[in-house]
């Protein structure tokens, strides 16, 4: 008798946890599976499955009504935890001179919708939530398959981005975007010398 109970006990205490992984390892499928979120899933689901942990042992405790309650109560304080995570930027640069004006914002979300629009003198740029390995090959004006990163992490780094420019020079615009882009990111670019021609971004470790 001891022994089945004992083993009866050890099954109920992996189903027990075993749904709170599965509860909280479905809230994945609200995010759009990528790099960034394979990373981060352990922070993203950590809430959950807390809540799991929580909401099993009052169900258990006491009854299902009581566990039904905890899930009904903690949803709109998570909600409001992640629009604010969502909305987060870090100001990056700022500038203005009498040439033109600049200002650069990093995102933090980790939904994925963005943006781009400019001039074809490039005099104004506008990007939202662009990663930057999405942003730099249209400065580059090359296709996206030949631009490298030798750091994955970086190249996703997704900003927002406004430029205006006096000038309707798209040479010296684009220039000066992205060499304002290089000085906040830490990276330099240059053409490879392979045969298929491509643009190596190299991102300092800092």
């Amino acid at each position: 008798m001891k022994i089945r109970k004992a083993a009866g006990t050890v099954t109920t205490e992996r189903f027990f946890y075993s749904s709170a992984i599965v509860f909280a390892l479905y809230h994945l499928t609200n995010y759009e599976i990528n790099f960034r979120i394979l990373i981060l899933f352990p922070v993203l689901v950590l809430p959950q499955f807390i809540i799991g942990l929580l909401t099993g042992y009052l169900r258990v405790k006491f009854s299902f009504l009581w566990g039904l309650l905890l899930h009904v109560i903690h949803m709109p304080f998570f909600i409001s935890l992640a629009v604010i995570s969502m909305l987060s930027t870090t100001e990056k640069l700022n500038v203005k001179t009498k040439d033109y004006s600049m200002k650069i914002t990093e995102m933090h979300s980790i939904t994925k919708s963005s943006s781009y629009d400019a001039t074809s003198e490039l005099d104004t740029v506008k990007s939202e939530n662009m990663e930057l390995n999405e942003l730099l090959p249209i400065l580059l004006d090359v296709d996206k398959q030949y631009v490298r990163f030798n750091d994955e992490t970086k190249s996703k780094l997704a900003i927002r981005m406004n430029y205006t420019s006096q000038s309707k020079n798209m040479k010296e615009n684009s220039d000066r975007v992205l060499n304002n882009l290089k000085l906040v990111f830490h990276f330099d670019i240059k053409k490879s010398k392979e045969k298929c021609e491509s643009w190596i971004i190299s991102i300092k470790i800092q």
